[in-house]
């Protein structure tokens, strides 16, 4: 397999492809088409095409929407806190900090002032990214204040 080639993401070009026909043969093909960065095989064994995935040829996708919110609230505090527990079928998470102190989240345990992943100011919002983090968050806050975490835990 040295001779394969990188197809280019975009543009036209040609390349040597070896589309698997058996358990361990590859048959030497030559494709000339418009390049789009993503190329699928399809076919039956021994007589396997590659397709372009673009507009006219989408490449399936599943989005899977959450279906159930639960929300929580975290006391402020100067010591390290659970903001979640660990769940492998989190979908995302939103975090209000009412607090008029500023929230260190942590993805892992015990959070600090030196060990955090993202800072959130007194007041602000925080949507968790992709890709979804599903192990445990803690948060500590700059000074127990009185505020609150309000935390909205998206799943299946």
């Amino acid at each position: 397999m040295a001779d394969n080639k990188v197809l280019p993401a975009t543009g036209t070009g040609s390349a040597d492809v070896r589309v698997p026909t058996a358990q361990g043969t590859y048959s030497g093909d030559t494709v000339d088409a418009p390049m789009v960065g993503l190329l699928g095989v399809t076919g039956a064994e021994g007589a396997r095409t590659l397709t372009d995935i673009g507009a006219s040829n989408p490449l399936p996708v599943a989005e899977q929407k959450a279906a159930t919110a639960t929300l929580s609230n975290v006391g402020d505090s100067a010591s390290s806190v659970t903001l979640l527990s660990s769940l492998a079928t989190r979908l995302g998470a939103i975090i209000h900090n009412d607090s008029t102190s500023r929230l260190l989240i942590k993805y892992g345990s015990t959070a600090s002032a030196t060990s955090y992943t993202y800072p959130l100011a007194a007041g602000a919002i925080w949507e968790m990214p992709e890709p979804i983090y599903t192990g445990i968050i803690t948060g500590i806050w700059d000074a127990d204040a009185g505020g609150n975490a309000r935390i909205t835990e998206l799943t299946a």
